[in-house]
């Protein structure tokens, strides 16, 4: 069971595993980009975003070979049942964390959600055993330290946001299990069916988020629709099918890992496409995080020897 979090090897199928991972959550990292620069709210966006994938996803599923679609037998009660939770932790984390956001800082809301890893790891100690190694809490301090650094400057603590600290701690719970469940449900499978999968029925979830706050639903300008069609290229058609290959490759705690890679390639793109600058303490933040996903992805010893 300890390969499920450390089980590479100094092959090449895992090196682009890796590659595939860190670029699929930089690209995440334009988000915060396509959200800002959007004409409707943070939900209405992401339903948006997935309406436009839909079809190039879809012809993505029906271009592929026969061996590589889910058979009608593969469509078991648990795989279907495991693609919907999938789909509602997809949605839920968006929940929990737009609603953080609004009632404490972001850097707060960052720094705490950053905090998947460790949910990451006890998830596993309790429904599977799991030994925690100590480099997976090595690891996941030093990124904390570089997370730190990278947010610094923005943090508070204050009695009032202690609600929206707590959202945030149930944001990266709620990634963890994401992170889990899909993970699972790509044994069964392939990359392109589980996006596609996950990208439709997170909309069931996504219309009352946005139901919810009352947003605005339709873009008023051609430059709107054109930033929703950007989102869904970069973010989900790019950014989700390079995460979902990974994630069949790659042990979760890894791959929960390099979530923190997106708040460092969300300041590099703001520098470059917003103009924001970025100080030394995040320069810092940003290396000393990438720094500790290269040490990650050494097995421990323990099981080199086993």
């Amino acid at each position: 069971m300890t390969k499920y979090f450390f089980r590479l090897k100094n092959d090449r199928p895992d090196l682009l595993a890796i590659i595939a991972i860190v670029l699929g959550i930089a690209c995440m990292g334009f988000i915060p980009i396509f959200v800002r620069l959007s004409e409707v709210g943070s939900a209405s966006t992401a339903i948006w975003r997935n309406i436009m994938a839909a079809p190039i996803l879809l012809c993505f599923v029906m271009s592929l070979p026969s061996s590589q679609r889910p058979t009608q037998s593969s469509w078991t009660k648990l795989l279907i049942i495991s693609v919907i939770v999938t789909s509602f932790f997809s949605a839920a984390t968006l929940y929990t964390s737009y609603v953080s956001f609004h009632i404490t800082s972001v850097a707060n809301a960052t720094l705490l959600s950053s905090l998947a890893p460790l949910f990451t790891i006890l998830l596993n100690l309790f429904f599977f055993k799991e030994k925690a190694y100590k480099i997976y809490f090595l690891c996941l301090l030093l990124a904390i330290i570089g997370m730190g650094f990278l947010i610094k400057d923005s943090l508070t603590i204050n009695a009032d946001q202690l609600v929206g600290d707590g959202l945030s701690l149930v944001t990266a719970f709620l990634l963890a299990c994401f992170f889990m469940m899909f993970k699972y449900i790509r044994q069964s499978l392939s990359s392109f069916w589980a996006v596609f999968m996950v990208n439709i029925i997170s909309l069931l979830f996504l219309f009352p988020i946005s139901w919810h706050f009352g947003e605005v639903f339709w873009p008023q300008t051609s430059n709107g629709w054109w930033i929703i069609v950007g989102m869904a290229i970069v973010t989900t058609i790019i950014g989700m099918n390079l995460i979902s290959y990974a994630l069949a490759q790659l042990p979760t705690f890894f791959s929960s890992l390099t979530t923190m890679v997106q708040p460092v390639s969300a300041a590099f793109l703001a520098w470059i496409i917003l103009g924001e600058t970025i100080s030394i303490d995040q320069f810092v933040g940003g290396f000393i995080i990438l720094s500790t996903l290269f040490m990650a992805h050494k097995k421990p010893e323990v099981e080199q020897n086993s």
